[in-house]
């Protein structure tokens, strides 16, 4: 069910996305990302992430990131979504990010989120980087008002020892369930945002 998901997801993000090329352009793994990754998130996205000013850094030696910090403010930056209400330059609640349990011999890490009234914990995160640069890429289940989703996120930024620098935070929705609230958005849209101030300080 899971790949069928992601398959989906590819589909309607291709449609977009006019440098993908071929079917087979879109199967290509990216450079310097674990398998992991690539089988968790599709070439389409990845290109879509990038083409909306998404950071990603690619590596198999990432640096340690135990630790909680706080994006804030959080300023959207680009969406995909057709007559998106928010415009680049909102500002939203704090990205307050919480990374765990990392294991860089299979380039693991547990993560945690709050960007109320949201919140959500990953079912699958990998991390690339070198030297201080990284990128978490989570599947993430999260519940906001009542409803669940499920999504792919993820953060880029440089860490230093007081918190991270040029904190970039991605969200694309796989599966917004119900969504009876009408918090979440739709399947398959994704937006960028970033920490306006440059460092997310840690907790």
């Amino acid at each position: 069910m899971k790949q069928i998901v992601f398959s989906l997801l590819a589909s309607i993000l291709l449609v977009s996305v006019s440098s993908c090329g071929s079917d087979d352009d879109d199967k290509k793994p990216a450079d310097d990302l674990s398998e992991d990754i690539t089988n968790l998130v599709p070439a389409a996205l990845l290109t879509e992430m990038k083409s909306l000013g998404m950071p990603i850094h690619g590596g198999l030696t990432p640096p340690d990131l135990t630790g909680t910090f706080r994006a804030s403010p959080l300023e959207l930056k680009a969406s995909n979504i057709e007559g998106d209400p928010y415009q680049p330059g909102h500002i939203f609640t704090d990205y307050v990010v919480t990374f765990f349990d990392q294991d860089n011999g299979d380039l693991t890490v547990k993560v945690n989120y709050e960007n109320a009234p949201e919140s959500g914990e990953g079912i699958g995160s990998f991390i690339s980087g070198t030297d201080n640069k990284f990128s978490v890429f989570a599947e993430i289940n999260a519940s906001a008002n009542g409803d669940d989703a499920r999504m792919i996120q993820v953060t880029s930024g440089t860490i230093t020892d007081t918190g991270i620098k040029d904190l970039y935070y991605s969200l694309f929705m796989l599966d917004n369930g119900d969504n009876t609230s009408g918090y979440w958005i739709n399947d398959g849209s994704g937006r960028i945002s970033a920490d306006e101030d440059g460092f997310s300080e840690k907790e």
